[in-house]
């Protein structure tokens, strides 16, 4: 068999039973040796044919010594046409390419699956080796880094619990990471992670360490410190937090029972907060409650009731009055004092309460106020000492003289107001709060008359401060009140005056003030018409006030 031709068509073979085979015959030399001109034919099978066998016209034969083209067709096995290779490189019995036929045939850390009718290599595992060794292990048919995954931490199975915190794996070790949101280590014990609740607990709200605590009162926590319940007897009557639960209104008279519940005095008398509620706590001067009824005060006047003199039931003899207390001659005033009738003649016996006979004089009888005369506070040669330089109730005090806040430097105008009827001026505190120790008015009394000072919320319309009556001589000037203690809230207003229980001529000024961290904001005569007076009347002008 030859020819001058270059090249052979292919064709193709069969047998019963054995697959086709494609035989390319390819003209490989000719002239060879000693140039006989012989062209040689060789023959190339696809695929290839398997040792022990070659190509030849007819197929794959077996190899012998009588020389290529002895025998007949190999008995091969299927073959794939064409050549498998690229993503499915091998040839199954089913003479079809597909990327694999064992876990073996596929990269690390993927398994041989069957896909339909042929196969595909797919991520996965079926033990440890098929993932490449070292940390990377075989975990629930996927290979995974046990030296970082939380699920799977240093071992299949081991997974990073957090108490209320992010977790981590580093180093085949677990690692707590930040708190959640409201949730603190505080014990410092990565063992049960973020242990505290930030938002609920007093000795660690909102932060580790922060403490809820305030005086007076039980603290709660709500991502913030807030007072929770005031101890019993005690009130938040600032609406401060930071000093708790400050005024203790079991006994304190200006917030008795509750914040703002201001005890007013009865008639005469004094009044006290005692368990929380408001009692005439004592008579003044020689006023008495014989009747034994606080809502009247002290309705009996020991100075000059001959039933009641000195004394309830103490009644004077025949021929005899009630002067200063005690039973005496008609003729007998001894001023402040008590006196005694001697064949007819006026003898000093004692000085009334509160008064003194620092002179030594009985003509001009028991002449010392020993309450408020700092020179005899308490009693005679007893002078304040500077720093405490105010007599109040017979003790010294620390209230200054000199006013911080004065809403009339000078007087331009006066208005004449009744028996009972109020005037003050309209304030504004600044930034900070502003402690007042006493509180002056500017007026004329046209007889002897009593005083009353006031301190209303502006914003509130309530009296949340009213002093005893103070008594005062007719005629012009600063009337001041006793010391007491105030605090003026910042940023709030107030209107703050007096009252008197005689027809006096009050002063006013047409110019506004700004001194003292308090401004003045009346600059007319009208005063807050929704005061309630304490001694009756109306509320009205815009009148002068000093604050000490």
């Amino acid at each position: 068999m030859h020819t001058s031709h270059a090249s052979l068509t292919a064709r193709s073979f069969s047998r019963p039973g054995r697959a086709l085979l494609g035989v390319a015959a390819l003209l490989v030399a000719s002239g060879c040796g000693g140039g006989g001109g012989q062209s040689l034919i060789s023959y190339v099978c696809a695929p290839a044919c398997p040792a022990g066998t070659h190509c030849t016209e007819t197929g794959c034969v077996l190899d012998s010594s009588g020389g290529p083209d002895v025998g007949g067709p190999a008995d091969l096995a299927m073959g794939c046409v064409p050549a498998c290779s690229g993503a499915t490189p091998i040839c199954n019995p089913q003479s079809l390419c597909v990327a694999c036929l064992v876990d073996g045939d596929c990269p690390t850390g993927s398994v041989c699956k069957q896909s339909g009718a042929t196969t595909a290599c797919v991520p996965g595992c079926n033990d440890d080796p098929r993932c490449g060794g070292g940390p990377m292990k075989c975990c629930g048919a996927q290979c995974i880094d046990t030296s970082s995954d939380a699920s799977n931490c240093g071992a299949c199975g081991m997974v990073c619990v957090g108490n209320n915190a992010a977790t981590s794996c580093v180093a085949s070790a677990c690692q707590s990471g930040a708190c959640d949101t409201g949730w603190g280590d505080c014990n410092a014990d990565p063992g049960d992670g973020c242990e505290t609740n930030l938002r609920v607990d007093t000795k660690n709200c909102g932060a580790c360490k922060s403490t809820c605590a305030f005086p007076n009162a039980t603290a709660g926590c709500a991502s913030a410190c807030y007072i929770e319940a005031c101890q019993f007897g005690f009130d938040d009557c600032n609406s401060k937090p930071e000093d708790g639960c400050e005024t203790k209104v079991s006994a304190d008279n200006r917030n008795c029972g509750a914040c703002g519940n201001a005890c007013a005095p009865p008639p005469h008398a004094t009044s006290a907060c005692i368990n929380a509620a408001c009692v005439l706590a004592s008579c003044q001067g020689l006023w008495m409650d014989c009747d034994a009824n606080p809502q009247n005060g002290c309705e009996t006047d020991g100075n000059g009731d001959n039933k009641n003199c000195g004394a309830c039931g103490n009644s004077c003899g025949q021929g005899l009055i009630c002067k200063g207390g005690g039973c005496t001659c008609p003729q007998c005033n001894i001023p402040n004092a008590a006196s005694k009738c001697v064949n007819n003649v006026c003898i000093l016996d004692k000085c009334n309460p509160g008064f003194a006979d620092c002179d030594g004089d009985p003509g001009n009888g028991c002449e010392v106020d020993i309450t408020s005369d700092d020179k005899n506070c308490g009693g005679c040669a007893m002078p304040c000492p500077m720093n405490m330089n105010v007599c109040f109730q017979s003790a010294c005090t620390d209230v200054p003289k000199v006013s911080f806040f004065n809403s009339m430097p000078a007087q331009t105008g006066m208005t004449n107001r009744g028996a009972g009827d109020s005037c003050g001026t309209q304030i504004v505190v600044g930034n900070a709060d502003v402690l007042v120790r006493a509180i002056a008015v500017s007026n004329s009394l046209n007889a002897n008359g009593n005083i009353k000072f006031m301190i209303w919320d502006h914003g509130n319309k309530s009296l949340v401060y009213v002093s005893n009556p103070k008594a005062f001589n007719a005629g012009a000037g600063w009337k001041q009140s006793d010391p007491f203690a105030f605090t003026l809230v910042a940023g709030k207003g107030y209107d703050i005056g007096g009252i008197a229980d005689q027809g006096a001529t009050w002063h006013y000024d047409t110019v506004t003030e700004n001194m003292g961290g308090v401004r003045s904001l009346s600059a007319n005569p009208n005063w807050t018409n929704f005061a309630n007076p304490v001694f009756g009347g109306n509320a009205g002008a815009d009148c002068g006030i000093q604050l000490y």
